[in-house]
């Protein structure tokens, strides 16, 4: 009996699809009930009870190893074949946050998050360079490789060449990583509207909420709604704490297909100003359909 991989990626990485190719002796074909499928280190049952009409047996991988050994043993006359050892690398953790370009506010917490395939890493290192990648120092200590996001301090001086890079740990491998993710850094507020965003409606005599997030010191916050696309705004509230990121109103007529929300926050630095998605405002809202009676 002997085992063959077959797969069409060089080398294989933990994630991958390949197939197990049981290749059985003459006499091990009428005499085999079923087989069993293992790694040998680290060790790993993949399969208990392959039939042997199933001679190429499909698995994703979710080992690694720089000598990785397959077994299979052949059932009810219990003998074993043995591969040899194959290389196969652990998968690099690909960050998700922040995208690329994204803006980051200096000297302010951030999560950073990331998705894993398995096998996690034994722990994570998180580097981020404001010089472009000239150094790379880490942004605190490592951390367990069981997480898929930590929230940590960007560093406080601004920068045009921010660069993110997330390293996975594993024993046996060096720090396994993708090319730097590029920020920026900034010491203005940053500032996005989340509700409404672009096709909300808001229906007359209903209670709704404004919503933004804020990154940043900020004083306080001016929201202000337009029904001609921006041409004309009136004012919500006027002055919202700035440690506030809601603002509850009551819908009132007139009706738009045009309205947008701007939300602007004053602090230290000065102000900045964000906008909402185009969103409608008109009719009452539906009827509420309650449950019927038996």
């Amino acid at each position: 009996m002997r085992i063959d991989l077959l797969t069409n990626v060089q080398p294989i990485v933990a994630g991958d699809d390949i197939a197990i190719a049981i290749r059985p002796d003459t006499w091990e074909v009428f005499s085999t009930v079923f087989y069993r499928i293992e790694v040998v280190a680290p060790a790993k049952t993949i399969a208990s009870a392959v039939s042997p009409l199933n001679l190429e047996y499909d698995w994703t991988v979710d080992v690694f190893g720089q000598a990785v050994v397959f077994k299979v043993t052949a059932f009810p006359i219990v003998h074993s074949a043995f591969s040899d050892p194959v290389a196969i690398a652990p998968a690099i953790p690909v960050l998700t946050a922040p995208a690329e370009n994204e803006v980051l506010h200096a000297g302010s917490p951030y999560t950073f998050r990331w998705t894993q395939t398995p096998p996690a890493p034994s722990s994570h290192r998180l580097r981020f360079s404001t010089n472009g990648a000239q150094t790379f120092p880490e942004l605190g200590g490592d951390f367990p490789g069981n997480v898929e996001e930590i929230t940590r301090t960007v560093p406080a001086t601004p920068t045009e060449q921010g660069r993110v890079r997330l390293e996975g740990l594993f024993p046996g491998f060096d720090p396994l990583f993708n090319p730097p993710i590029k920020v920026r850094t900034t010491n203005q507020i940053l500032l996005h509207v989340v509700q409404p965003n672009s096709g909300t409606v808001w229906h007359f005599d209903g209670d709704v909420s404004v919503s933004w997030d804020a990154v940043g010191d900020v004083d306080h916050f001016k929201v202000q709604l337009s029904r001609d696309g921006g041409n004309s705004w009136s004012t919500l509230a006027a002055s919202v704490a700035g440690s506030v990121r809601h603002l509850d109103v009551s819908v009132d007529p007139p009706a738009s297909s045009n309205c947008r929300v701007k939300v602007e926050a004053f602090g230290p630095t000065g102000s900045v100003v964000a906008e909402g998605g185009v969103f409608h405002i008109g009719g009452a809202p539906p009827p509420h359909r309650g449950r019927p009676r038996d």
